[in-house]
């Protein structure tokens, strides 16, 4: 199940757990006593928005009929003094968004960073608004890591994915970012480029690398718990026949703009709100009746039919 992006990201805890999990050393009735207690990962939303339209994404679809927002500045401290000192290796400042949208982001991330300098600041981008001055301001601010989601490495093969977001800004902004990096202007920050695999964008990720020396890494496009027709986009997974446990809802937790947690970043619909931060401690949530009992389904690969993980092909994947 678990994919080589995934593996990129693992630390020692979590490989720990699972591998104990995937093995079936943890029984469903232990999950309480051997699970982590509290996430080793976070995700953030510091805003709600998106400015694309992906084929590949619920964003058009939900963001119409669900609230949207920005997350008060009082919800984010609160965040972020309870993490502290709490071993979270890497805090994401976006979740199902696009966090350039927010203006705050240098500023959120100078917070963060000076709360809890030992954790790794991400975001996940389409590029578009991530200018080299931009990415020099955030790399300023503490920021460690910006993954930029290119799908595409021709304006023709771009434009069938990436709706709203232009390839000639993104391939500039990049160029931009590049010749800061060279120069030694961004410090520290780690830039990556991530391809979801389409149909034969593992060639096209290949040839641009050769071409231009960045190294793409390549992801599963996956169904989001069901929301995306993944017939319709001529994608076509291999998939195991039985479930492996997902690692999300063992090490991962997800907050909303308005500080619901929620179960994963493919819960767009917000389906399974386990709490909000404003009203309980992150730790509670995450040790809660609830959270475990999803937990103890995945150690028992099977899910309630009508569950967000029984809609998802994640667990699937080899």
């Amino acid at each position: 199940m678990n994919t080589p992006f995934d593996q990129a990201t693992e630390g020692a805890r979590e490989r720990e757990l699972m591998t104990a999990v995937r093995a079936g050393r943890i029984a469903p009735e232990q999950i309480a006593a051997r699970g982590l207690p509290f996430p080793v990962k976070i995700q953030i939303q510091t805003v709600s928005p998106c400015n694309a339209a992906c084929v590949m994404c619920p964003w058009p679809a939900t963001k119409d009929v669900l609230p949207q927002g920005v997350m008060p500045e009082p919800v984010f401290h609160r965040i972020v003094d309870q993490i502290q000192g709490r071993g979270v290796e890497r805090t994401s400042l976006f979740l199902m968004n696009e966090p350039t949208l927010d203006r705050r982001l240098e500023r959120l991330t100078a917070h963060l960073k000076q709360k809890e300098p030992r954790t790794t600041a991400l975001i996940f981008t389409n590029g578009l608004l991530l200018t080299g001055d931009r990415a020099q301001a955030l790399a300023e601010a503490g920021m460690d890591e910006i993954d930029v989601s290119v799908i595409g490495f021709s304006a023709e093969e771009y434009r069938k994915v990436m709706h709203g977001v232009d390839f000639a800004t993104v391939m500039h902004n990049l160029d931009e970012i590049g010749e800061r990096q060279r120069q030694g202007r961004l410090g520290k920050l780690r830039l990556k480029l991530v391809c979801l695999e389409f149909p034969g964008l593992r060639e096209s990720a290949a040839a641009f690398t050769a071409r231009t020396g960045l190294p793409v890494q390549l992801k599963p496009v996956t169904n989001r718990a069901g929301l995306v027709d993944l017939e319709r986009l001529g994608v076509h997974n291999d998939k195991a026949p039985q479930p492996m446990p997902c690692q999300r809802p063992f090490v991962k937790g997800y907050v909303l703009y308005n500080g619901d947690v929620v179960l994963c970043n493919c819960d767009w619909m917000r389906t399974t709100s386990l709490g909000n931060v404003m009203q309980d401690s992150l730790e509670n949530i995450w040790r809660s009746h609830q959270l475990d009992e999803i937990r103890r389904h995945h150690l028992r690969r099977s899910f309630p039919p009508d569950s967000l993980c029984a809609r998802c092909d994640y667990p699937y994947l080899p």
